[in-house]
């Protein structure tokens, strides 16, 4: 069978026969996911931008990559933003890479490819998929890395091919979308240990997959790297150390602190921040970033592990609450969806304000807290999943793959997320939607159809 446009060429193995999946449905669903994505650009043209668009954008045009992690997203934002100068072509670029990986996951995912294709057009429409999806930020191409790595596992526990040139190719996609962070790698070795423990080695080891795009990510980290401030590098890696020294440091007597980390008491309120425990550190010393400084930061963050696990414990609960799932978690009351352009004197303006500023209102909408504090509550549609993952359905396997990566993801931002934002946990925002979005209009279905069964 001649091997066509990748993405129109995505077929199974069923009773040895190759046939194409659903390929009118799938293109026209891409068109229309695409569509969308171009819509909500257009909309708000040339998108939203935070102060971590405008670091990436100065990043760009100074060609100096300062986070290790992020060195390929540096190197994307430079490349397709012509050094900086057109940031919106990076913005447009990432929102169809992002509605077509969401797309792809869905049609693996779910056997009613008609409905799924309602639900990935449905969700694209939303704030949650449509307004992220034009801010510059790197969680957007790293989510659907994570999305496009995570239809190829579905495949692979269904017992369907992976082994066209199309399915690779969304692999390889994925995981160059997956280095964007720096949590990236740690993110897939437990995602990877998961598996293990749940499928098997039929699955970790099936043609060395895994050692082969972890190693991948690794490469591309090590080759890309380049940074004129190894310091201000090491910082962001202790980052999430700091935070803990810092809230330790506000919540002990001076006795304590100088017992624990054997520093002078003078220094505490240098240290101390009551905020490092649930949001920002803003100490005066997480200010300084000089290298003795960052030296000190594993030792004392290690002191502290010994002699008081628990607060180290209670400060993570407390920064990354909205990751645990009810009753344990807590309702979000952090970041969620970008709407403006943080800086008016960058040269990036809206083109059509007047317009703009009328349809702000609606992502503007998933941001007021009620309805906030369910659609970023990461924890709840960790939850989610898992009730569907271990409910009898008929896409089992796969929501159990979904589950696992939800987790892994959980696991990495509750040890080392510097900070909480909804962001960094988009991938399972977006997928405990989805699902409970296709249960949903499954459920109407099959009423509608009990409904019409009884009138004939």
């Amino acid at each position: 069978m001649q091997f066509k446009f990748f993405l129109c060429c995505l077929w199974v193995e069923s009773e040895n026969k190759k046939i194409y999946i659903v390929n009118t449905l799938l293109k026209k669903t891409l068109y229309w996911n695409c569509g969308l994505a171009l819509t909500w650009f257009l909309l708000f043209y040339p998108g939203f931008y935070s102060t971590d668009s405008f670091s990436a954008i100065g990043n760009a045009s100074s060609g100096k990559w300062l986070v290790p992690g992020a060195s390929e997203w540096n190197f994307f934002v430079k490349i397709l933003s012509f050094n900086g100068l057109f940031p919106q072509i990076v913005v447009i670029i990432q929102a169809l890479i992002f509605n077509f990986a969401l797309t792809i996951l869905t049609f693996e995912l779910f056997n009613n490819k008609r409905l799924a294709q309602r639900t990935s057009v449905i969700l694209c429409l939303t704030p949650t998929v449509g307004a992220m999806g034009i801010t510059l930020w790197r969680d957007i191409p790293f989510t659907a890395g994570l999305m496009l790595i995570c239809a190829y596992i579905v495949r692979m526990v269904n017992k369907t091919s992976v082994s066209n040139l199309g399915s690779w190719l969304l692999l390889l996609i994925g995981t160059v979308c997956l280095t964007f962070k720096q949590s990236g790698l740690p993110t897939m070795v437990v995602f990877n240990i998961l598996l293990f423990l749940t499928f098997g080695k039929r699955i970790v080891n099936t043609k060395t997959l895994f050692p082969v795009f972890i190693a991948l990510i690794a490469t591309l980290q090590l080759l890309l790297y380049n940074t004129s401030d190894k310091t201000l590098v090491k910082s962001y890696a202790v980052e999430w150390m700091f935070s803990d020294i810092s809230c330790f440091a506000s919540v002990v007597d001076g006795k304590k602190f100088q017992r624990v980390l054997g520093l002078d008491t003078s220094s505490q309120g240098e240290w101390a921040s009551k905020e490092a425990c649930t949001f920002l550190n803003r100490s005066n010393k997480s200010n300084e970033r000089n290298g003795f400084l960052v030296s000190q930061i594993p030792s004392l963050w290690t002191k502290i592990v010994k002699q008081d696990p628990q607060l180290i414990l209670d400060s993570h609960y407390s920064r990354n609450s909205y990751l645990i799932p009810p009753p344990f978690g807590r309702l979000a009351q952090i970041p969620f969806i970008h709407t403006n352009i943080e800086f008016a004197d960058r040269g990036i303006n809206w083109l059509f304000p007047e317009t703009t500023e009328i349809f702000r209102n609606y992502p503007r909408a998933w941001n007021w807290f009620p309805l906030r504090s369910i659609l970023a509550w990461s924890g709840l549609w960790l939850l989610i999943i898992l009730i569907f993952a271990i409910g009898k359905t008929d896409d089992l396997r796969g929501i159990k793959v979904v589950f696992l990566m939800a987790l892994s993801i959980s696991i990495i931002l509750f040890v080392s997320a510097p900070i909480p934002d909804a962001r960094y946990a988009l991938f399972t925002i977006i997928a405990g939607q989805l699902i409970v979005l296709f249960k949903l209009l499954s459920f109407m279905e099959k009423k509608l159809n009990s409904r019409k069964q009884k009138r004939d």
